[in-house]
């Protein structure tokens, strides 16, 4: 939640306490700048950046992270202050054979980390590094838990955008419309729907609170991000509010 006063963070602190009393409330200061996603894995203590990813976030009531482009559209000089910086975190706390997410925001010249998470990304986050890198990420990891060397290794780059449908009002859902012709359009290589008929839909308080989405593939970044925009568009909630 996004406080820009004494007002609105009282208001948040109250807000939150509803939720639960007994849970501990993190407050943290705001940055803000475009925010990226790095996916790294190391084994043996070798560091590799599989993949870094642009973020586009809903800021309304609460922080929702919508689109998804790869590559990251980064200088050169960019790039290699974030390798440095991820190395040096990474460094930090010792991860000597393992896989983890790193959100930043890059603001006046300099990477802040705004998350780390000791997993891969969630929702559509292995599709999108297969589609862009032909990499099973998923796969890999799983063999760095076995034991084995991970293969990290891109067979093709295609420029890829993900982006995720959430809903404006409370209520069960009917049915869900368009999800077949948005299959039928241009570049797009995934449709996801998740919700079945009769869930309780909600605008979006958490991550999980994204309903669908819809890959796209191309070889441009504008041109994957634009096929990705018009297929969502097909896809429609019929909802009947509570």
């Amino acid at each position: 939640m996004l406080a820009t006063n004494l007002l609105e963070f009282k208001k948040g602190l109250t807000e939150l306490n509803k939720v639960s009393d007994k849970d501990p409330i993190l407050v943290e200061e705001y940055i803000d700048g475009q925010q990226y996603l790095a996916e790294i894995i190391v084994y043996k203590g070798k560091l590799t950046i599989v993949c870094i990813l642009e973020q586009d976030v809903l800021r309304k009531k609460r922080f929702i992270v919508l689109g998804y482009q790869f590559p990251a559209n980064l200088s050169s000089d960019q790039y290699a202050d974030l390798e440095i910086a991820i190395n040096t975190i990474i460094k930090e706390i010792g991860l000597e054979n393992g896989s983890c997410h790193l959100e930043f925001r890059y603001v006046n010249k300099e990477w802040k980390l705004i998350e780390i998470n000791p997993r891969i990304s969630g929702g559509a986050m292995n599709k999108i590094i297969y589609h862009g890198t032909g990499i099973n990420y998923v796969k890999e990891i799983v063999k760095l838990h076995l034991g084995e060397e991970p293969l990290i290794e891109t067979n093709r780059t295609e420029c890829v955008y993900v982006r995720y449908v959430t809903v404006e009002k409370k209520g069960v859902l009917l049915k869900v419309t368009g999800k077949n012709r948005a299959k039928k359009h241009v570049g797009v290589k995934e449709v996801y729907v998740k919700p079945r008929k009769g869930s309780i839909l909600t605008p979006p308080l958490s991550m999980g609170d994204r309903y669908a989405y819809v890959l796209a593939t191309a070889l441009s970044q504008e041109e994957a991000k634009q096929f990705a925009l018009q297929a969502l568009k097909e896809i429609k909630f019929i909802i009947e509010p509570l």
